[in-house]
């Protein structure tokens, strides 16, 4: 299945905003993010999306809920 990249009005600025791009070692899974996540105080209502980048490429982007935790994660 080949779909078009997202352009235009289909991106959410806002959730650009609160997207952080987590790029793991070779076999790392999606579990392993949010472990990570856990680990460090993240707890599953601060999170919105969580999805996978192209298979084999070990990218999964995290959408926080708000931009405040999305900032704190890195402090």
């Amino acid at each position: 299945m080949h779909l078009p990249a997202l352009t235009g009005s289909a991106l959410v600025d806002s959730a650009r905003e609160r997207t952080v791009k987590v790029k793991g070692k070779r076999g790392c899974s999606m579990m392993g993010v949010v472990n990570i996540l856990t680990k460090n105080g993240v707890e599953d209502t601060d999170v919105q999306w969580l999805a996978s980048g192209p298979p084999g490429s070990a990218e999964y982007d995290v959408t926080f809920a708000n931009s405040d935790k999305c900032r704190s994660f890195f402090i």
